[in-house]
């Protein structure tokens, strides 16, 4: 893992970013970093967007505004945390005013937007990524530094199950225990977060759940019509996915939500060496090879359904 040339010795204010619908990957290291700022009396600001409220455990989070600070100053460095795309960092205001720009992500598709750019998308998460570059300053890590890092990484790693997971993974994690950060309750308070909307959107996933190619294909389609019925947001959708990708003989998994009328968002999951990023690029989405989502309405219902259908095969032959 080559490590950029950073330092966190600035001479000017930074403003910590991540990118829109926030995870706990991207929030974990914009709140690893704005705590380190804290700590050293550093000109760090931060801000973030609406997040999901099973994110509320993680050190930090309800201090942080969803609008940019009053009191930013005029120039400054935006330090873009786990975004793949410039589009996609929150809030676009910032990046019009931010003199220059700071990149560190770990998505495969990252176009190096930044001024400084440093992509590792052999690493496991963002926050793995971070924990390297404070180990290699000599950082001292106070609690609920060790604390968001390590839920980053439990989040993007499926609890250290995924095939992201390496040898240096399991290495930062056990650091990071060492710290103070506790593994079971990280665990719990992020994929035990099921409610009973959550529940109701896994059965309608499964009541409209297809399979195509002996099964190594899955795609799930839920309705305009069937979110307002049931008054489903975006959070009630967290972990649908995953659980379909359980199934024993899927290959390519995807969870497809009209969340606005002929507005379609999608999330991609795939195993055994297929890539699905490369599938997501194709409606303006991306991610990592084996997770990915978009969000369209540039095509209508049947052009995407048979579009996913179509790649699936190509794939899958």
């Amino acid at each position: 893992m080559s490590l950029p040339i950073l330092n966190f010795n600035l001479q000017g204010p930074c403003l910590l970013c991540t990118h829109q619908d926030p995870d706990p990957d991207g929030a974990g290291a914009l709140l690893a970093l704005w705590h380190f700022g804290k700590e050293h009396y550093l000109p760090f600001f931060a801000c973030i967007d609406h997040f999901p409220n099973y994110m509320n455990f993680m050190p930090g989070i309800e201090e942080l505004q969803n609008a940019l600070p009053r009191q930013l100053p005029d120039s400054f460095t935006l330090i873009a945390l786990d975004c793949g795309q410039k589009s996609r960092i929150w809030p676009q205001s910032a990046v019009e005013k931010a003199e220059n720009i700071w990149n560190l992500d770990h998505h495969i598709d990252n176009d190096a937007f930044g001024a400084i750019n440093w992509v590792e998308p052999d690493a496991s998460s963002t926050c793995e990524m971070l924990y390297t570059l404070m180990e290699s300053q000599g950082i001292d890590r106070i609690l609920p530094v060790s604390q968001n890092l390590l839920a980053g990484i439990v989040f993007d790693t499926g609890g250290l199950r995924f095939p992201n997971v390496s040898m240096r993974t399991m290495e930062v994690a056990i650091q990071l225990m060492k710290d103070g950060a506790c593994l079971s309750t990280i665990s719990d308070q992020v994929f035990s977060r099921w409610t009973r909307k959550s529940f109701k959107t896994l059965m309608l996933a499964l009541q409209h759940l297809d399979f195509f190619f002996q099964d190594q294909f899955l795609l799930s389609w839920i309705d305009y019509a069937s979110v307002q019925h049931h008054q489903l947001g975006e959070e009630d959708f967290e972990g649908v996915v995953q659980t379909l990708a359980q199934h024993c003989s899927a290959r390519i998994v995807v969870l497809i939500r009209e969340m606005e009328p002929g507005v379609f968002r999608g999330s991609l999951r795939s195993k055994k060496h297929c890539t699905v990023h490369d599938i997501a690029q194709l409606v303006g989405g991306g991610g990592h090879k084996l997770a990915a989502g978009f969000s369209t309405s540039k095509c209508t219902a049947r052009e995407l359904r048979n579009l996913l259908i179509l790649q699936a095969e190509s794939k899958l032959q």
